[in-house]
C-alpha cells in the first residue's frame, strides 16, 4: 500500500514562503527585462532619427540633434549608469536626477554626503537603481538625501512631495522592485507617510568596510 507524505504545518509554511519568493524574483525579473526592452526599442528609434537628420541642412535639424543626443545619452545611462565604477554615486544620481527634470519637468534634489561616497560597484549600482525605482514609482517633486551613518551603514531618505504639493505611489510594482534590491544587499527599505503629506522612503544598508 503506497503511502502519502504529508507535511507538517512548519514544512507547509516554509513550502509556501518559498514558493512566494520564487514567484516575487520571477516578477522582478520579467519587468527588468521589459524595462531592457523598451530602452532597446528607444535606442533603435532614436537612431533611425538621428539618421534622418543626418545630412539635413535645415537650421532646426542642429536643435533637434542635440536633443536627441542628449535623450540617447540618457537612455544608454540606463542600461548602465555612468561613473559607478569610481565610486562617483553623487555625480550619478545628478546626472539622472537632471534628466528626469528635463524630462518630466519635475523638480528633483539630490545630498550626497561627502562620506557616502567610495562604494564598491555593486553598492553604488544598487543604490542608484533604487532610487530610480523610487523616482518611477512616484509621483510628485523628490529630494534624495544619502549619508553613511557612525555605525558605517549607509541612510538612503527619499522624500516624495513637497509644502502644498503632494507625493503619492502611481507603480506599485516599481517601489517593490527598490524594496527587493535593498534586500538583497542585507537591508530594508521603509515606506512612511509623515503626517505633514507625501511619502518618506527611509532605507539602511550595511556597508563592509
Amino acid at each position: 500500500m503506497t503511502q502519502i507524505a504529508v507535511c507538517s504545518p512548519e514544512q507547509e509554511q516554509v513550502r509556501k514562503a518559498v514558493l512566494a519568493q520564487r514567484t516575487h524574483l520571477r516578477r522582478v525579473l520579467e519587468h527588468h527585462e521589459q524595462e531592457r526592452a523598451a530602452v532597446a526599442r528607444r535606442l533603435l528609434e532614436l537612431a533611425g532619427e538621428l539618421l534622418c537628420l543626418a545630412d539635413s541642412r535645415d537650421p532646426a535639424a542642429s536643435g533637434q540633434r542635440a536633443e536627441l543626443l542628449h535623450e540617447l545619452s540618457a537612455q544608454a545611462a540606463r542600461l548602465h549608469p555612468p561613473r559607478l565604477g569610481d565610486g562617483g554615486i553623487a555625480t550619478a544620481l545628478e546626472r539622472l536626477a537632471d534628466g528626469v527634470g528635463r524630462r518630466e519637468l519635475r523638480p528633483v534634489s539630490v545630498a550626497v554626503e561627502a562620506g557616502a561616497g567610495g562604494l564598491s560597484p555593486d553598492v553604488a549600482l544598487a543604490l542608484y537603481r533604487t532610487v530610480e525605482d523610487a523616482l518611477a514609482a512616484t509621483h510628485g517633486p523628490l529630494q534624495v538625501r544619502l549619508r553613511r551613518l557612525a555605525s558605517g551603514w549607509l541612510r538612503l531618505v527619499v522624500v516624495v512631495g513637497a509644502a502644498g504639493v503632494s507625493g503619492h505611489v502611481v507603480r506599485a510594482e516599481r517601489l517593490a522592485l527598490a524594496r527587493a534590491r535593498v534586500a538583497l544587499l542585507g537591508g530594508t527599505l521603509e515606506v512612511r507617510t509623515p503626517r505633514a503629506g507625501g511619502l518618506l522612503l527611509y532605507a539602511e544598508i550595511p556597508v563592509a568596510d
